[in-house]
């Protein structure tokens, strides 16, 4: 049995739903275990998520009332204020050992801005007996890596999709230890959760295929030349290793990257392939799309650079540690801001 773990809001439920079914559809023989960490989700969308379940044998879904999860599990006054204030449901993947029944040893967690494009059995058999969590890097500048002690060589992954040891994260106090992470960088820009986990569980974190976690940076033609301005292609993947996960993606990620999310960017180079799940799943659009004029100035600009090859021709002969030098003065301008 694999389970899987989902959280979510009601504002987010068109996504969870087209990521469920995109899930089921690409693993109709697995036996699947979903639990969904429910902020707040109308009931009679919990009820067309239980339809979609129907549809598929050996498959089980269990929402997990999570809308007061901070009042309910954090104590320190400190904390619990900055949870109430920063709070989004992504946070609640902290919180796994107290929502989980005590027999689950094991989770894929998934965000919901994702689409499963093959099957889940070969990512779920990985075997992670000695480490915490498994992921996939992330395209994470040094100055994030620097505030929560880590340094440029650090492993860093993408929390979006976690293969997660449940046992031996409570065996080993580290559901405690994240709250205790959170206290000592509550005033610093830690990139939320993701910053929590990698600053806590550094020691013991497993890299696997980007094929797992095809992330949003990695949506444009060149991959590279986003890499170059975030990390030393050296503390990531190869070019060979990228161009596999490209042409084999078992999940699509569509965290902010270079090309936005294709629900309010149709020049996204996936546009018509998460278009062509939003349609086969049924879901109301109204549900899934926003207009690219929602969207700043400056990140209409940024999408319309990246899709322009005079522009990618310039990125390609800018020199490596020149744009990453640039990424980390204008990220440390920000936090400061």
């Amino acid at each position: 049995m694999i389970n899987i773990v989902f959280a979510s809001d009601d504002n987010y439920f068109g996504y969870l739903y087209v990521a469920l079914y995109s899930l089921l559809e690409n693993n109709r023989k697995e036996t699947i275990n979903l639990f969904i960490l429910d902020d707040k989700i109308k009931s009679e969308k919990k009820e067309k998520v239980s339809s979609l379940i129907n549809n598929y044998e050996n498959k089980v879904v269990n929402f997990i009332d999570i809308s007061n999860i901070v009042n309910d599990y954090v104590s320190n006054d400190t904390l619990k204020s900055y949870l109430r204030k920063n709070y989004s449901t992504t946070y609640a993947r902290l919180f796994l050992d107290f929502l989980l029944p005590p027999e689950i040893e094991k989770v894929l967690y998934l965000d919901c801005d994702i689409l499963v494009n093959g099957n889940l059995k070969e990512l779920w058999d990985i075997d992670i007996s000695d480490y915490y969590v498994a992921g996939v890097l992330d395209l994470m500048p040094n100055v994030y890596k620097e505030v929560i002690g880590l340094n440029a060589d650090s492993t860093y992954l993408n929390a979006g999709i976690l293969l997660i040891n449940v046992k031996k994260c409570r065996n080993e106090g580290i559901w405690n230890k994240f709250f205790e992470f959170l206290k000592q960088h509550i005033n610093e820009d830690i990139h939320h959760d993701q910053g929590i986990i990698n600053g806590v569980c550094k020691d013991k974190m497993l890299v696997i295929h980007p094929k797992y976690n095809y992330i949003g940076s990695l949506h444009i033609k060149k991959p590279t030349n986003a890499i170059k301005w975030f990390v030393d292609q050296k503390n990531f993947y190869d070019n060979e290793t990228i161009d596999e996960a490209k042409n084999n993606t078992v999940i699509y990620h569509f965290c902010e990257g270079s090309l936005g999310r294709p629900w309010y960017n149709n020049n996204h180079m996936y546009y018509n392939l998460y278009r062509e799940y939003v349609l086969k799943s049924k879901i109301d659009e109204n549900t899934i799309y926003t207009s690219n004029y929602d969207k700043s100035l400056f990140n209409k600009l940024y999408l319309f650079l990246q899709t322009n090859t005079l522009f990618s021709i310039m990125l390609k002969l800018i020199p490596a540690p020149i744009t990453r030098n640039i990424t980390n003065k204008l990220l440390k301008l920000n936090m400061k801001n």
